[in-house]
C-alpha cells in the first residue's frame, strides 16, 4: 500500500538523531509523495466541478481534463528522470546507517526475539540485493535491524540512530568534509562495482589522500588519474603499490607534492611494470638537481 510506505518513511525521518538536515528531507519527501498520491482525486474532483459548472457534457469534461492532469504528472516524473539521467548518471548513492539506539537491551531481547542475527543482516546488507529487501533488512524487527520494528509486547524496538548520506558519482558534489571525516568507514563498506564505475577522479583522489591504506586495496584499473590530489612524498608508496598490483595502463600524478626522492623512488618501483604505457608527473616538485 503506497500510503503505508509514505507512513513508513516519514517515521524513518523522525528517528533521524539530532532533527538533522537530512531528517527535514526525508519528512519532506515524503509529504510530496503523499500529495502526489493524492493527485488522482484532486484531479477527478476539480473535472466534475469544470464539467458541471461550465459545460453540459458532463463525462466528457471529466476525461479530458482528468488526462489532461495526468498528462502533467506524467511529465513531471519524466523531468525528474531526466535530470537524475544528466546529473546523475551512473552516481551510487550511500547510506551509512549507526548508532542505533534500542529500547530494551539489544543482546538480551531484540536479537533473542528476531529471526536472524547481527551479523547476518549487516552481511546482507552489503550485497546486490532489491531495494524492497534491503528495505525489510533495514526495518523489520523479525528479520533485520528493527528500525521500524516492534517487539511481541508492542514495545518500539529503535528509538533513534544516526544517518549519513553520500552520493558517489562524476558529477556528484560531495562535500570533502565528509570524505575526510568518515571515509575509512565509507571504504571498508563500498563495493568493488560502486568504486569502479561511481566514483570520479577527485573523490578517488581524496580517498587516497587520507585514507591511502584503504584506498590502495580497492580495484584501480586503466587510467589512474590523481592529478592535483595534493598528495606528497610519503603517499608514493601506495601508489606504487596500487600500480604495480593493479591493471593500470596509465598513470596521470601531476600536480603533487612529490620531492625529488619521491620521484625516482617511485620510477625505480615503477621500471619494471610491463602494463603501465604512460606516466605523468608534471607540476610536481622536482628541482634541477
Amino acid at each position: 500500500d503506497n500510503m503505508s510506505e509514505v507512513y513508513e518513511i516519514f517515521a524513518f525521518g523522525s528517528k533521524i538523531r539530532g532533527r538533522t538536515r537530512k531528517a527535514l528531507r526525508i519528512q519532506s519527501s515524503a509529504i510530496i509523495v503523499m500529495l502526489n498520491l493524492l493527485q488522482p482525486l484532486f484531479a477527478l474532483g476539480v473535472s466534475f466541478y469544470w464539467a458541471l459548472c461550465l459545460s453540459e457534457n458532463v463525462f466528457l469534461n471529466v476525461v479530458l481534463n482528468i488526462l489532461a492532469l495526468e498528462f502533467v504528472s506524467g511529465l513531471d516524473d519524466q523531468v525528474v528522470d531526466k535530470f537524475i539521467h544528466l546529473y546523475y548518471k551512473n552516481a551510487s548513492i550511500s547510506l551509512m546507517i549507526s548508532d542505533i539506539t534500542y529500547n530494551m537491551d539489544d543482546e538480551k531481547e531484540f536479537w533473542l526475539e528476531s529471526n536472524s542475527s547481527r551479523a547476518m543482516v549487516t552481511l546482507a546488507l552489503k550485497e546486490d540485493i532489491p531495494n524492497e529487501m534491503r528495505w525489510d533488512l533495514l526495518t523489520s524487527s523479525s528479520k533485520g535491524l528493527g528500525l521500524l520494528g516492534k517487539m511481541e509486547d508492542g514495545r518500539t524496538c529503535v528509538s533513534s540512530f544516526e544517518l549519513d548520506i553520500f552520493v558517489f558519482g562524476p558529477n556528484s558534489s560531495q562535500g570533502n568534509e565528509d570524505i575526510i571525516e568518515k571515509g575509512g568507514i565509507i571504504l571498508t563498506e563500498i563495493t568493488n562495482t560502486a568504486w569502479r564505475h561511481s566514483l570520479g577522479p577527485k573523490q578517488r583522489g581524496l580517498f587516497l589522500k587520507h585514507y591511502p591504506g584503504l584506498a590502495a586495496l580497492k580495484p584501480w584499473e586503466g587510467n589512474m588519474n590523481i592529478s592535483g590530489a595534493e598528495l606528497w612524498s610519503w603517499h608514493e608508496h601506495f601508489i606504487t603499490y596500487i600500480v604495480n598490483n593493479n591493471p593500470v595502463t596509465s598513470l596521470n600524478a601531476s600536480y603533487n607534492h612529490f620531492s625529488d626522492d619521491a620521484i625516482i623512488l617511485m620510477c625505480e618501483k615503477l621500471k619494471g611494470n610491463k602494463k603501465l604505457q604512460s606516466l605523468r608527473l608534471c607540476g610536481c616538485l622536482m628541482t634541477n638537481g
